[in-house]
């Protein structure tokens, strides 16, 4: 039989659980369900930090609850959950993996980059927008979008940029990843996922500032409307592009897939 030495050494070690947090895990572990004063009594700890403990184990999703009387009781979840906890933790640390291999290479070519002159071109209306859409076709490669889809039917149709655009992007084997809002969903032709072509990771709210930011290459693009009024400002320079992306990407891995 597990003893309660041996249940708190592991649930530190594989659970990543602070000292307090494993040791109110294991008593619940061997004992079965408790209330928080007869945790506070089996472990010695005071009582107040006891149900600070066991909400942090719940909000991890390790600990249940169940009603005896009026009374409130709390366990460990059933031991499978325990590979569902696990499962959570490898996807994180994958997605903070991908994050540090980002920041490495945007540090590794720091010194390479930080020479290099930085252009700056200002754009405006329905003639910047063309010029922007050439730019970005000539570079055949992955797009990244932040902000409102909204900002660019202020000045083209969905079937306008359709044909001007995405249409012409089928040529290439690229992918646009958007972080936008739901809001482009009623635009079929712009929001339709075809194999690796576009993805979305969609925000809680409607996005209200009327702008978008893109990546492409090495430029960053800025976007802002005023009614029909469009201004544009592209960037080109390889560190804040990188910086850029990578935090892009860090927001990208936060947001749940669609």
């Amino acid at each position: 039989m597990s003893t309660l030495k041996e249940i708190n050494s592991l649930a530190k070690k594989a659970l990543g659980l602070t000292e307090k947090q494993s040791l109110v895990y294991s008593v619940l572990a061997k004992e079965g369900f408790l209330n928080p004063s007869q945790i506070s009594r089996l472990i010695n700890i005071k009582r107040t930090t006891v149900y600070l403990e066991l909400e942090e184990l719940k909000k991890k999703g390790l600990l249940i609850e169940k009603r005896k009387g009026k009374r409130t009781l709390l366990g460990i979840a059933e031991p499978q959950t325990l590979r569902v906890f696990i499962n959570e933790e490898k996807e994180e640390l994958q997605r903070k993996e991908g994050f540090v291999e980002n920041m490495i290479s945007l540090v590794e070519n720091l010194d390479k980059n930080v020479n290099e002159k930085t252009d700056v071109e200002t754009l405006e209306g329905k003639p910047g927008i063309l010029v922007l859409i050439e730019k970005m076709l000539n570079e055949r490669s992955d797009v990244y979008w932040f902000g409102t889809m909204d900002t660019m039917f202020n000045v083209f149709s969905v079937e306008q940029l359709y044909k001007l655009y995405s249409l012409r992007r089928m040529e290439f084997n690229t992918t646009a990843y958007s972080i936008t809002d739901r809001s482009v969903l009623k635009y079929k032709k712009m929001s339709e996922r075809i194999g690796k072509f576009r993805d979305f990771r969609f925000l809680e709210e409607k996005v209200s500032i009327p702008g978008v930011f893109i990546i492409f290459g090495n430029t960053i693009g800025l976007i802002r409307a005023d009614g029909k009024e469009i201004k544009i400002v592209l960037i080109r320079d390889n560190v804040m592009q990188g910086l850029l992306q990578a935090m892009f990407k860090l927001l990208w891995n936060s947001l749940p897939k669609v």
